[in-house]
């Protein structure tokens, strides 16, 4: 196991603290309900789902060692992403997961989560298969 590969145990954990996290938004649960998914949203076949949603990935990131001792600390890139159907609900969505998200710290499924820090973003496109709005953006997750 790599410095920059967490351990399968933590990544679930820290799947589990975001989606927790963002379900638990009043704002953002308004306009996404709890269509808030690791990847990819689930699509029944023949069909582009509910719009809009919310989906997330996380990568893992570095471990900070402090003169031979581990405190425990990590990071992680964390990419949220926000679908719709028009540029109106798309903005709507973004600026509520971003809000739900930034500078959160607490506690859940086990991982203390420290500070989530806005990186960059949201860039915008347009899914070219199903017709879907999106915004991409990126933060950094410190947690232990």
């Amino acid at each position: 196991m790599g410095q920059h590969q967490a351990r399968a145990g933590e990544a679930v954990s820290i799947q589990e603290h975001i989606t927790a996290t963002l379900k638990a938004d009043a704002g953002l649960a308004a306009l996404v309900v709890a269509r808030v998914f690791p990847l990819n949203a689930p699509q029944p076949r023949g069909q582009s789902g509910a719009l809009p949603y919310v989906t997330y990935e996380i990568s893992s990131g570095e471990r900070v060692h402090a003169m031979g001792a581990s405190p425990g600390l990590r990071s992680a890139t964390l990419e949220l992403t926000a679908w719709a159907k028009t540029y109106a609900e798309l903005n709507s969505v973004t600026e509520a997961m971003e809000l739900a998200i930034n500078r959160h710290s607490g506690t859940a499924n086990g991982v203390t989560v420290q500070d989530i820090l806005h990186d960059a973003g949201p860039q915008e496109g347009k899914d070219d298969r199903t017709g879907h709005l999106w915004a991409v953006s990126d933060f950094t997750v410190w947690f232990r």
